[in-house]
Order: C-alpha cells, then structure tokens, then sequence
C-alpha cells in the first residue's frame, strides 16, 4: 500500500495523508516527511519511509484485517489480497508481491507462514493469519548484510516467546 506507480521522471504531488490520518499515523501537523527525494527531487516510494513502530504496526494491522480500520474499508480489500499475493519466486524460501513478501518462518518442524515487508537495517512487520498476530521489529543495523539473517532468528524466537511450538 506504500508504492506508488509513477511515469519515469515525474514527481509525486506532496503526499495525501488522508489514509495515514485514517488508521492515525498522521494528525496534520507532520510536514511531508513520509517519503524522501533524491538529489534530482524525485520522490522515493519504495523505501526510506521515517514511521514509528507503532505506526508500523498499524500497517501491519491494516492488512492483517483486510483494509478495514475501526469498521470503515480505508483500503479495497482486492488490493490488499493482491498486493501480498505472491507474483514471482523472489528467493528459495521467500516469494514477492507488491513490496510484500511471503515467507514461512520455522521454529523447529513447524512452519508460521507470514506476509510481511523489510526494510534496510533488520526492520520488518510480519502479519501470521493463521495466529491473528502482527509482529513489529525495528532495528538499526542499516547495510549490513546479517541484518535479515538476524532479524529472521529474532521474528523465529519470539515465535517460541509467545508460545508457538517448536
């Protein structure tokens, strides 16, 4: 739901922050400081959002319920279900929709399959359906290749923190 799809070389308008204000990530007193330009002044859609773990989470709940935020449908739930559809074989364990990815996150024999999206530095909100849980992860670990690996075994033992067999 972050993306936007853009012609090359255009810029986006400063952004609409009625669906962040919806799900109240957004109070209308923030600057446009959700997205970053690069040095031509484009704006990034793709990465480099400044949101709080709370925030996160309330993305992470968006799409755990469908779209649907305090009885209102904030975003199709068609889009919902196509954006973390898995569209291509991204790695041998991971596919890739839209700027989520899918994955089954192991603790011993047992699989949690989960959608989730990542971002540079280990962060990572995963949705499990099948344990109606949304897990947050923020971290700081930016470019350095072990983030993931490392964030993988930190989503895998909160797993068994919160009770999940192994």
């Amino acid at each position: 739901i972050l993306k936007v799809v853009w012609a090359p070389g255009m810029s986006i308008r400063p952004h609409d922050h009625r669906t962040w204000a919806s799900i109240g990530i957004y109070s209308g007193g923030e600057d446009n400081a959700f997205f970053r330009r690069d040095g031509g002044g484009l704006t990034q859609t793709g990465g480099g959002t400044r949101l709080r773990g709370r925030d996160l989470l309330k993305l992470g709940l968006l799409i755990a319920n469908g779209g649907r935020w305090a009885g209102r449908q904030i975003v199709p739930k068609a889009w919902i279900e196509t954006s973390t559809a898995a569209h291509v074989q991204a790695t041998e364990d991971d596919t890739y929709g839209y700027l989520w990815w899918r994955r089954e996150f192991r603790r011993g024999e047992e699989a949690y399959p989960a959608v989730f999206m990542a971002g540079n530095g280990g962060n990572i909100v995963a949705v499990f359906d099948d344990l109606a849980m949304v897990m947050v992860i923020t971290r700081t670990a930016y470019n350095q290749r072990a983030a993931a690996d490392q964030t993988t075994a930190l989503v895998e033992a909160t797993l068994g923190a919160v009770g999940c067999p192994a």
